[in-house]
């Protein structure tokens, strides 16, 4: 599974990411699996609107756990600033739905 996360600097460039991680979570709250703290691709930084000033940044990973079909999992994304500001977003509830499967 592929999950995007947008951090918005909202102009201000003295906030600007450092580092990400993303983290998978079963349906008790476990943790299934984390990204660890990677180092944020400065090269995927874009502006949203030249008039507005508003810094977007995208970070993308790649989860390799293999998910229990139909169960309900969790997903949060953190970033870390350049001055070690941690940041989190909401807790996402995901599902893995197999697709195609012939009705028997």
């Amino acid at each position: 599974m592929n999950y995007i996360g947008v951090y918005n600097t909202q102009g201000d460039i003295s906030e600007r990411p450092y580092s990400y991680c993303f983290t998978l979570y079963d349906s008790e709250r476990n943790v299934v699996e984390s990204s660890g703290w990677l180092l944020h691709n400065s090269s995927v930084t874009y502006t949203v609107s030249e008039s507005l000033s508003v810094d977007s940044v995208i970070d993308t990973y790649t989860y390799t756990s293999s998910l229990v079909p139909n169960e309900l999992y969790y997903i949060q994304y953190s970033v870390r600033t350049i001055n070690n500001l941690e940041i989190h977003s909401p807790i996402y509830s995901c599902m893995d739905i197999p697709v195609g499967r012939p009705v028997v």
